[in-house]
């Protein structure tokens, strides 16, 4: 009995027999509906032969020979649909972003991209292209280039993952690295200067928000929409769960954590101070209007002429938050705590504030050493051994024999060496032991 030859590119399903070829880069699948029978495989296998001749010679057109198909009107939605079109159905799918984030990649559409491609069919936009229009901006810094890219890679995706166009001309579009500002915070001594300055030219109500915003770390966005029935007054403690951001009130924060601040005696009374100062449920009110902040803006108004006029380097208002966390820090405080009180991870936390955690630690860990070496210069038990000799005598722990010169310390163990540092033995610790460590002569 013969067995019948496997055909490619024809296969029974459902008990019909269909073909499949590549089209554009995608394997394409129909049905023929016929029978298996020899005679029809063959002219499956005929049918499918002719269909991947003209798609090598670029005639081969899918609605003559598949009309019902879905691809079809795959194709045709695909021929028609512009980038401007695709942009517009796009941001309608992106209503769970914050409203800053859509008006964001809105603006960026209509200043960078829809210009130029706005009317363009999907399919007939190129990478080269789309890199060239890239490079021929001046973005001001790497960050601002990749947030540009951001919406036009993800409209390209999203038709792609649709099967409206056949590859992603935008999937290798990559980031740029780019180096991110560090936190230039404010010392105590000028943070001092600047709420005297603001106390004596400014209304009571600006010092009070700055002083709070300086001894807390919130963010503008939480402080402008701090209401007083997010004050516990008890426990000391400010209930952070929202933010205004473009003069839209979210019920979240830029995290979308909740989280509670723990306010020590400056930030306490800043608060009991500006009680007197509002009657609204609002805390803080634009003392020009007196009327909800819209943005920072009032405060920027108050923020660079003071600095200038005390003589300070320009920064961002927002170097508020950054001066709480590395107060925190050079206080001594834990990094953990710390990063919970300004809303962060503990990692983003220690990446952020590296430098600060590391000037923190430096004095602390010295000063341990420090109290090691002079305890150990005043005690008169301490023996320092020379032995130029391979064969030495063992101290009171075993040293293994070396064929170098050694220098083997003995001294009394007066204080312990504990994991997190250096401190003093207490009046339990044992008697005294002796050890000896090896040290090489260079």
């Amino acid at each position: 009995m013969s067995q019948r030859k496997k055909l490619t590119g024809v296969q029974v399903h459902g008990g019909k027999l269909r073909i499949w070829f590549k089209y554009n880069g995608e394997r394409c699948f129909e049905s023929l509906n016929l029978s298996p029978s020899d005679a029809n495989q063959r002219a499956a296998t005929k049918l499918r032969a002719e269909i991947c001749e003209k798609i090598r010679h670029g005639l081969f057109d899918y609605a003559i020979y598949f009309p019902d198909s879905i691809k079809v009107t795959k194709t045709q939605i695909s021929e028609s649909l512009t980038f401007g079109a695709m942009s517009d159905l796009w941001l309608t799918g992106q209503a769970h972003l914050a409203k800053s984030t859509i008006e964001g990649y809105r603006k960026t559409l209509n200043f960078h991209w829809l210009p130029k491609l706005a009317n363009r069919s999907m399919n007939g936009i190129t990478y080269t292209e789309l890199m060239a229009m890239i490079g021929s901006i001046k973005f001001k810094t790497g960050k601002t280039r990749n947030n540009s890219i951001i919406p036009l890679r993800r409209i390209f995706e999203a038709a792609y993952e649709d099967d409206l166009i056949p590859s992603n001309p935008a999937a290798r579009i990559v980031y740029v690295k780019h180096q991110k500002k560090k936190p230039d915070p404010l010392t105590l001594e000028e943070v001092e200067l600047v709420l005297a300055y603001i106390g004596e030219h400014y209304p009571p109500s600006i010092n009070n928000y700055f002083e709070f915003a300086f001894f807390t770390g919130l963010r503008t966005s939480e402080q402008i929409e701090l209401r007083w029935e997010d004050i516990d007054f008890r426990r000391r403690i400010a209930h952070i769960h929202r933010a205004k951001v473009r003069q839209e009130i979210n019920e979240h924060t830029k995290t979308y954590v909740e989280r509670e601040v723990e306010l020590n005696s400056r930030a306490f009374a800043a608060l009991a101070r500006q009680q007197s100062q509002t009657a609204t449920q609002l805390i803080f009110l634009n003392p020009n209007t007196n009327e909800p902040f819209i943005d920072d803006r009032p405060l920027r108004r108050v923020w660079t002429p003071v600095l200038k006029a005390l003589g300070m380097r320009h920064r961002a208002c927002y170097q508020t938050r950054h001066t709480f966390a590395t107060l925190m820090l050079m206080s001594g405080v834990n990094p953990a705590w710390a990063a919970n009180q300004l809303g962060h991870s503990v990692q983003m936390f220690l990446n952020t504030y590296a430098r600060w955690i590391r000037e923190a630690d430096k004095g602390r860990e010295l000063s341990k050493l420090e109290f090691v070496l002079n305890r150990k210069a005043a005690e008169p038990s301490s023996v320092i051994e020379v032995k130029q000799q391979s064969n030495f005598k063992k101290c009171a722990n075993d040293v293994p024999k070396k064929e170098q010169p050694l220098v083997s310390g003995c001294f009394s163990s007066t204080f312990l060496v504990e994991a997190a540092g250096i401190e003093p033995a207490s009046a339990s610790t044992p008697p005294q032991a002796l050890h000896a460590y090896p040290v090489l002569l260079v």
